[in-house]
């Protein structure tokens, strides 16, 4: 049975988790919905539920249709054989970053364990992820946070193809978007399931407002 190859670093290009037809679905089903997206803007830093950093956050997401939902179906599957084979679909969604739009750096909420980022639309600027603040303290991470990140991390291309990253337990964030175009995202979200030790309790599924 194949457990986490997942070690370090805490992120990875994989190009083999989707086909190009199933990217060129998921863009036709994004901008369909991009009419339909919310805005989501946050000021500050905070920690929630004593461990979850915050940050700072401007764009916009929709929650995505029949094709989002069965392109992580298909992940999924692909997920289980080449990273963890011990995680489940959790959430997915669109996200949107018209010129200037970011977001700050942040932990990812508890049921996304994993994330799998998939280009769509436009050129993107570095995801810049910090494999060095892993594991600080929540309140020395919110500390570090609120005084200023002067490192870049590690800066991350994702249009060398889908990025798998332990977004729960490793800080990121990204710059703000250059543009001229939109940048179109595709998030998948994977996490324990139920019976695992490491998610805790069913209000863990919280909505929007705890997106990464």
């Amino acid at each position: 049975m194949v457990t986490s190859r997942f070690v370090d670093p805490p992120f990875r290009t994989v190009p083999a988790l989707i086909s190009r037809s199933e990217r060129r679905a998921l863009r036709s089903e994004a901008r369909s919905l991009y009419g339909s997206s919310q805005r989501r803007s946050r000021e500050g830093f905070e920690l929630v539920d004593g461990w979850q950093l915050l940050g700072p956050v401007s764009n916009a997401f929709a929650d995505g249709g029949d094709q989002l939902g069965s392109v992580h179906q298909a992940i999924a599957t692909r997920f289980a054989g080449l990273i963890d084979s011990e995680v489940v679909p959790a959430m997915s969604s669109y996200l949107y970053y018209e010129p200037g739009d970011y977001i700050a750096l942040h932990l990812d909420q508890q049921r996304c364990q994993y994330d799998v980022l998939v280009i769509l639309d436009g050129t993107p600027g570095p995801l810049c992820v910090h494999p060095e603040l892993t594991g600080m303290p929540p309140r020395a991470l919110h500390a570090r946070a609120i005084a200023g990140i002067s490192e870049p991390g590690v800066l991350v291309d994702l249009s060398d193809g889908p990025l798998v990253l332990a977004g729960r337990s490793t800080p990121h964030h990204r710059p703000p978007h250059p543009g001229p175009e939109i940048l179109t995202l595709a998030a998948f979200c994977f996490g324990p399931t139920l019976d695992r030790p490491g998610f805790s309790r069913p209000d863990d599924l919280v909505g929007p407002d705890r997106r990464a």
